[in-house]
């Protein structure tokens, strides 16, 4: 989840970056205001990426986004404009890294998860 101090930013968040598969919550504090979390819509039937190969084979593209993969990184790109997109690192599949990828593909309508190269590893 991505954490913002109003709704406005969140929301601000979820139009610059046109998600499509995203909505805002809001997170009670104890005696502070509120803060809004951005979340996916819905996620069904996620598919488990293991690896960049998995990743690279499911040649991921929709109305908006493209993802593409080379050896160990890659980008998710939005079709419709010239920002460089959302950069997605060697580290994408080690630790919590790969819940934030996971997110991060989410919320542009991918429903795929990450699977993470740390788990049983403690």
């Amino acid at each position: 989840m991505f954490v913002f101090n109003t709704r406005n930013e969140a929301n601000r968040y979820i139009q610059e970056d046109r998600l499509i598969n995203a909505k805002v919550i809001m997170i009670p504090m104890v005696n502070k205001p509120p803060l809004y979390g951005v979340v996916p819509i819905e996620v069904k039937d996620a598919i488990l990426v293991k690896d960049w190969e998995e990743l690279k084979k499911l040649n991921l593209e929709n109305k908006l986004y493209k993802v593409e993969i080379k050896e160990y990184n890659g980008w998710i790109r939005n079709k419709f404009n010239n920002d460089l997109g959302v950069y997605l690192s060697t580290h994408t599949f080690y630790g919590s890294n790969c819940d934030e990828s996971t997110l991060l593909f989410q919320l542009r309508g991918f429903m795929i998860e990450i699977d993470n190269w740390d788990k049983g590893s403690d």
